[in-house]
């Protein structure tokens, strides 16, 4: 680290009967000097600049004039790697990017089908959420209690009917319907899954003098993926599986997204889906509501 003296300053006070006059001078500006020692003493002050490899390469004495006011002034300035030139040594401490990686945690909740159409079926109890929330994402700092995260994760979301009355089938046009399980057959359960690729944009807030953090925001969905499977055994105990995954599903969806967590710890969370999962023209269309926790909270 390179130390620049700036200037040193020399007040002479010369007193009369009439008037004080003080005189201030810039008597050594020294630049790119390895090291400078400065040597006080009663009679006066001393510089001695020496280069890189120790040796003497210049020096200076300053003699203090009686009743002189003495007044030194250094500056430290550190080279700054981001960028050419260098930086005042306060202004490098004070450097902080707002913007961070963030990884946040893994969610598990049970989904409820509402505004199910065709007379309902699919049970809440039954229905499961599973998701990794971000597993990748970015962090601005708004200030030191609030931020913006954009990240990318991943969201399964699973739909099931366990009742022997009816499953879930679909139809020539990709289209869910109720459908009923073949005869003498032992039913045992139908479910729809869905896959999405998810984009949380989050506003993280903590509240102050505590360790909890408030978030909230729209996550983007792309549904990339929807099936459905159906289970069911004949009376010899022969186990039978339809599956398809040629379903009308919608493949671009928007959730809002609510959580209390502690810091880096354990949340609980409420998503929702103002659109339907299937296409306007399916038999069965509702909206998701998934209650749950995350773990393993965003990180700031």
């Amino acid at each position: 680290m390179a130390f620049a003296l700036s200037a040193i300053c020399m007040t002479a006070a010369a007193f009369s009967q009439t008037e004080e006059t003080q005189k201030t001078d810039t008597l050594l500006n020294l630049t790119g000097t390895p090291k400078v020692t400065i040597l006080e003493r009663p009679e006066g002050i001393t510089l001695l600049a020496n280069d890189s490899i120790g040796n003497l390469s210049d020096s200076i004495s300053i003699s203090y004039p009686t009743a002189a006011v003495v007044t030194t002034r250094q500056a430290d300035t550190k080279y700054d790697r981001k960028n050419v030139g260098f930086r005042p040594d306060n202004v490098c401490k004070n450097i902080k990017s707002k913007w961070s990686a963030v990884m946040s945690g893994i969610c598990l909740g049970l989904s409820d089908p509402v505004g199910q159409t065709c007379g309902g079926g699919l049970e809440w109890s039954k229905s499961i959420e599973i998701g990794w929330f971000q597993c990748l994402g970015v962090s601005y700092e708004l200030n030191r209690y609030s931020w913006l995260s954009l990240g990318i994760g991943f969201d399964w979301r699973n739909y099931k009917i366990t009742t022997s009355d009816k499953r879930l089938i679909v139809n020539s046009d990709h289209q869910l319907e109720w459908g009923a399980y073949p005869e003498s057959s032992i039913p045992r359960n139908s479910r729809l899954k869905v896959f999405s690729l998810q984009f949380p944009l989050m506003f993280t807030g903590r509240i102050p003098g505590t360790s909890l953090l408030v978030e909230a925001g729209p996550i983007f969905n792309f549904n990339t993926y929807c099936s459905v499977l159906t289970c069911y055994e004949d009376i010899s105990g022969n186990k039978y599986k339809d599956f398809t995954k040629y379903v009308d599903n919608r493949l671009f969806t928007v959730d809002l997204f609510g959580c209390v967590s502690l810091k880096n710890g354990i949340g609980i969370y409420a998503r929702y889906s103002p659109m339907k999962v299937m296409n306007g023209n399916s038999g069965i269309n509702f909206s998701p509501m998934t209650i749950g926790f995350i773990i393993g909270c965003l990180s700031l």
